[in-house]
């Protein structure tokens, strides 16, 4: 081949990549111009990789940031499931190390986390076996349980070494304290507890719950009763009367004795008779049930009853007429109309408030301070002359309930001077 034939084959090579590459780069341009490159940013959780028989003793984060930067089209298509974030603590023996932070994606793009790893505390995993104990509230003092069965006595706690070792043991509590005669089977969560009797966290227990079979009998020298108050109303002081029983405490009391003598005490029990001779307002008081004859002995409390009473005064109804209105507030340059001028009102209230009233010692006023000319409905304050009677403790009803007040201006007078007039003829 000629010197002229091989310069001509390399000259169109030349042309031909070069062509080439221009074309590429115009592809590649164009390229990224439709499909710019962005970044977002994602929250994605953290898998830590540990070996079989190890454990996470600390709290390492549970999530991280991780930013994104692809072409647009990437972009849009990814999701927090297409990225994982991974610290592999797999080969590492119990310690405390500083993790890097590893992130793969399903479509190609760069990725970067915040922060860019984590710390990790590894202690090897361990089990033991660990006591299951019952603890029983025990129910009212008036019944009984018979032998506790559980279906299992030994639970596994699993954990690290230092976490399972403070666990003392797994309580299970079971509350008969409302309990009633019968048989109990409950099914109960498993409490790991240290020697203090304060949980232990961040260990598992393997069955989490025990199953309790207990049965609950009624005790034949204990008995509940029903407390009622034995009230005197015929000794209450004249004009007086009882309100109402506010309470009285307890209710229900627990009683031991013989069989026979609680068989014969029914289910309720009075107290001792309470007068209230000389009671002119609400009483609290303490007394002893009245119990028959026999061994009894109040197990509930101090063995008294506190009993809250309410006593009234007797209230009366009085009806008193011909009650003046007084209006004040009048201004100089007004004149007051009302209507009506007397008003009738019914009193309701305690006897001695009221017994020895008259319509003289009442009085209704209207204020007017303020109103302009035209018609107002007020309602008329009324106040009691004598001063040791309190209005508020009294029912008032007003008959009409409102009075009519017209407000006017006065009528300038107008006068005339009169003037003779004569016609001529």
């Amino acid at each position: 081949m000629s010197q002229a034939t091989r310069q001509k084959i390399f000259t169109n090579l030349l042309w031909f990549f070069a062509s080439f590459a221009l074309a590429v780069l115009v592809w590649f341009v164009a390229s990224v111009e439709a499909n710019p490159v962005s970044e977002a940013g994602y929250r994605v959780a953290v898998q830590i990789l540990t070996d079989d028989g190890m454990i996470i003793t600390n709290n390492p984060r549970s999530s991280i940031q991780v930013f994104i930067e692809a072409q647009a089209n990437v972009i849009n298509l990814l999701d927090d499931e297409d990225i994982v974030v991974t610290a592999d603590v797999r080969g590492h023996e119990a310690g405390t190390y500083t993790i890097p932070l590893e992130v793969t994606t399903s479509r190609p793009a760069r990725a970067d986390t915040v922060p860019a790893q984590i710390t990790v505390i590894l202690e090897q995993l361990v089990s033991r076996q660990k006591p299951v104990e019952v603890e029983m509230i025990a129910p009212s003092a008036n019944f009984i349980t018979e032998e506790l069965l559980q279906s299992i006595v030994q639970a596994e706690v699993s954990g690290s070494l230092e976490r399972v070792s403070a666990v003392e043991a797994l309580r299970a509590e079971l509350d008969l304290s409302e309990q009633r005669e019968g048989t109990v089977d409950r099914t109960i969560q498993l409490v790991p507890v240290n020697a203090d009797g304060n949980l232990v966290s961040d260990v598992t227990v393997t069955p989490r719950t025990v199953d309790v079979t207990v049965n609950v009998a009624q005790r034949d020298d204990v008995r509940e009763v029903n407390v009622r108050p034995f009230i005197l109303f015929n000794t209450l002081p004249e004009n007086y009367e009882f309100d109402n029983l506010n309470d009285w405490e307890p209710r229900v009391v627990l009683i031991s004795g013989s069989p026979e003598d609680l068989q014969q005490l029914g289910s309720t029990v009075d107290t001792v008779p309470i007068s209230l001779d000389g009671r002119t307002s609400n009483f609290v008081t303490e007394v002893p049930l009245d119990l028959p004859n026999g061994d009894f002995i109040v197990l509930s409390g101090n063995g008294t009853i506190t009993v809250d009473i309410a006593v009234r005064e007797e209230a009366t109804t009085i009806s008193l007429e011909n009650i003046p209105v007084s209006l004040i507030g009048i201004a100089d340059d007004y004149t007051v109309q009302a209507s009506p001028q007397v008003i009738s009102i019914v009193l309701n209230g305690p006897l001695s408030l009221l017994d020895d009233l008259t319509a003289e010692d009442i009085q209704a006023v209207v204020d007017v301070n303020g109103l302009t000319e035209g018609i107002s409905d007020i309602v008329p304050q009324i106040s009691i002359k004598q001063g040791q009677v309190n209005i508020d403790v009294i029912n008032v009803t007003l008959l009409p309930s409102q009075i009519s007040v017209t407000v006017m201006t006065p009528t300038p007078e107008i006068t005339a001077e009169a003037t003779d007039v004569s016609s001529e003829p």
